[in-house]
């Protein structure tokens, strides 16, 4: 009888044994200057959230959650090595990481095992066709329009302008046309949305109640306690749009969310991204528990993110927050309104309205009015007679009004989700595009920049005592190449300045403004950022990001430094990303690309630099630099560049630029210069490479020397520095390959 009792009870045991799944939580405990790390106070919405799934016998019965817990430094090699771990580990799923992870999220897809970030704005992971299998909890930045789309259409306005960015040369321009909208959005912090409205109250148009500033915020959340703190005195007419927080009561008392009176203290602050943290968590749970009652695979990536996507789910936050088809979650907002208030300035920033989603079309939003804001008289988009644009708030006669036409500023017209230019609009872009030339927006007073001469980092290197000797780098004249780029402090930030010397005092043109403009309007993750220049007699200085890396040239010339696989594959798609980026932009090619014209950013990604400004290049004075300097510069340039003669970038192609990529593939399989183990000299090499083909062989890097490199890396070489420059490939014919 004793034993069969014990035989029951080990039966039983065996019966409720429950199954380990085990998912990898990467974060940042810290990091570099800058970066702002969340895992000191969010990890615990991680325990929190397995918690409260290990202990709902209605999610995953049977099994039981856990997780291994990585610190990835917020650097992005350290980040795929801890992934690389936990994957070893036999981890079926990832949470994580915070900040960027297009390199992780592209590995965990190669995988086909899902990941579920709680922190990261890559715009490029919304791709699907290269991203399979992740989905992120934080809402998008560009998923926002759809509710500014629903606010305008239910108040009526159709045309609205949106506020890029609040400069000073922009508020002078602005003043010396007088030229309003009556809606403004601006998708910005409370800081620059305060400087608009004080800026919008200088000009006297705020006195009439016929403006209204939009500010939306998806990183912030509605502090009833701190809404006085949103108030600008003396403006009624605001709206803003912030993500919703209206926590449920029964998780207000979790530890990780709130405090009991006891343990309170009012210095600790919870980032809203502990909330996406415990999403995250919830919903892969339910994505997988649907997946183990179907009887599916609990490590198929593809099937647990489709369980995710299209999806809404109610929020650690108490609202419902939807996911797209892309894994993208989009912002619950909020709208707050100025309303009566017994605070010091008699009215504080209270929520009028709401959004709600259709549940049979998720993608019809409709805004729920609670409180009436304007009452009878609601802002019109526009005058109904136009504006003259000469003094602010001057309206044209409407009995004049078909025999004038009105001078308005850039707007964007929404009727039934089309959007329509008329004449007007494209008679304005002419004159505001010649405006903005005029208007010197990319100049910078001198007098803002804080040099620190004593922090220059070298953008051309010179060999390091234990990198790879070479012929190349070991001349004595070597030394006479290395410049310095300074270093400097431009509105709290750390800024690399070049200067460009020219030989007589800078006029600066219409086609240099010109390309200074499109220099400016440049943004991509591989280009280095301009932001400004400044100029002073015969000195034009560049100002852009500061890449703390330095140069391509140093890394690959530093032997302590090993690169795998994947961080040169990282490498090379960077460059080709710019390379595109550039060829595709009004700059059209870049001129001179080589790896010392490659920095490398804080994060290892690569950036191109020195691009654009040819016609300021063209009159700069070329120092001498020595023979052996001066020939090594040209070791990237094309053939028929050479034979031309013309100083570089001037004589620049795309075609010469597929070139310059080739030979800075084989210098970054090789690591020993451009020309690896070659013995001739750089003005040797120059010579025999402009020369041409020698009984039909054209003078290049011994491709001999890369043993290890793959065959399909060697063709791709060959194809671009093809000696005919038709027979090379353009930019996105080499990604294809």
């Amino acid at each position: 009888m004793l034993l069969l009792w014990s035989l029951s009870i080990i039966g039983y045991e065996a019966q409720t044994q429950k199954e380990n799944l085990t998912i990898g939580y990467i974060t940042s405990m810290d990091g570099p200057p800058l970066v702002q790390a969340e895992g000191r106070s969010i990890s615990g919405a991680m325990s929190l959230a397995v918690n409260v799934i290990n202990e709902n016998p209605s999610i995953l019965p049977n099994h039981t959650l856990r997780f291994i817990f990585s610190d990835n430094h917020a650097d992005p090699l350290a980040s795929v090595h801890v992934l690389t771990e936990q994957w070893r580990a036999q981890a079926i799923a990832f949470i994580g990481p915070e900040g960027y992870c297009e390199t992780e999220a592209r590995v965990a897809a190669s995988w086909n095992l899902p990941m579920v970030s709680y922190k990261c704005s890559d715009p490029v992971v919304s791709d699907k066709s290269r991203f399979p299998t992740f989905a992120r909890t934080q809402p998008s930045s560009s998923l926002s329009g759809s509710s500014v789309v629903r606010l305008m259409l239910y108040y009526g306005w159709r045309k609205f302008s949106i506020v890029v960015e609040l400069n000073d040369l922009m508020i002078e321009q602005d003043r010396s046309s007088r030229s309003w909208p009556n809606i403004y959005v601006l998708f910005t912090c409370t800081k620059a949305f305060q400087d608009m409205v004080n800026f919008l109250q200088e000009m006297g148009l705020t006195d009439t109640g016929e403006y209204v500033v939009i500010g939306i915020r998806d990183d912030e959340t509605y502090d009833e306690t701190k809404a006085s703190s949103l108030v600008i005195p003396g403006t009624r007419l605001l709206l803003r749009l912030l993500s919703k927080l209206l926590c449920l009561k029964t998780w207000c008392l979790k530890t990780i969310f709130c405090f009991n009176k006891q343990n309170y203290t009012p210095l600790l602050q919870i980032s809203i991204f502990g909330a996406y943290l415990y999403d995250a968590v919830q919903v892969y749970a339910r994505a997988l528990h649907e997946v183990l009652i179907s009887g599916g695979d609990i490590r198929n990536g593809t099937d647990i993110f489709n369980r995710i996507k299209d999806r809404t789910f109610q929020g650690i936050q108490g609202h419902e927050v939807y996911i797209d088809e892309n894994g993208d979650a989009e912002a619950n907002f909020t709208v707050l309104a100025l309303r009566p208030d017994t605070g010091i300035y008699g009215y504080a920033m209270r929520p009028i309205g709401r959004f709600l989603r259709d549940t049979l079309d998720r993608h019809n939003l409709t805004f729920i009015e609670d409180v009436k804001v304007y009452g009878e008289f609601i802002p019109l988009d526009e005058p109904e007679c136009g504006m003259k644009g000469r003094n602010a708030g001057e309206r044209v006669n409407c009995e004049g009004r078909g025999a004038r036409m009105s001078q308005s500023v850039f707007t964007i017209a929404i009727k039934h989700k089309k959007v329509f230019f008329d004449y007007e609009l494209l008679f304005f872009r002419n004159w505001r595009y010649e405006q903005e030339l005029a208007s010197l927006i990319w100049k910078i007073d001198p007098k803002e920049i804080q040099k620190k001469p004593e922090t220059a980092y070298s953008a051309i290197s010179i060999m390091s005592n234990n990198g790879p000797h070479n012929t190349l780098t070991m001349n004595s004249e070597v030394i006479q190449e290395q410049r310095f780029t300074e270093i400097g402090v431009y509105r709290g930030s750390l800024v690399a300045l070049k200067p460009i010397h020219t030989r007589h005092h800078i006029d600066v043109t219409r086609d240099m403004r010109l390309e200074l403009k499109q220099l400016r309007d440049i943004r991509h993750d591989n280009i280095v950022h301009f932001i400004g220049a400044t100029v002073e007699h015969n000195c034009l200085q560049i100002v852009t990001d500061y890449c703390s890396k330095g140069s391509l040239e140093d890394i690959l010339e530093n032997a302590d430094l090993k690169l795998d696989h994947m961080f040169t594959a990282s490498i090379v798609s960077d460059i080709l990303k710019g390379m595109m980026y550039i060829h595709s932009s009004p700059i059209v090619c870049h001129g001179e690309l080589k790896s010392s014209n490659c920095l490398v950013d804080s994060r290892w990604v690569v950036k191109i630099s020195d691009l654009g400004l040819k016609r300021f290049k063209a009159r700069k004075m070329i120092p001498d630099i020595g023979i052996h300097a001066k020939y090594k510069r040209l070791l990237w340039t094309a053939p028929e560049i050479l034979r031309k003669n013309i100083p570089l970038p001037l004589g620049g192609t795309q075609r010469g630029d597929v070139y310059s990529f080739g030979i800075l593939l084989y210098e970054i399989m090789c690591r020993k210069g451009p020309y690896g183990d070659c013995h001739l000299s750089p003005r040797e090499i120059i010579s025999r490479v402009t020369r041409g083909p020698v009984d039909g062989i054209a003078f290049r890097p011994n491709t001999s020397q890369l043993t290890s490199c793959d065959t399909y890396i060697l063709d791709t070489m060959r194809a671009c520095w093809d000696e005919n420059p038709d027979l090379r490939r353009t930019s996105r014919p080499v990604e294809d390959f």
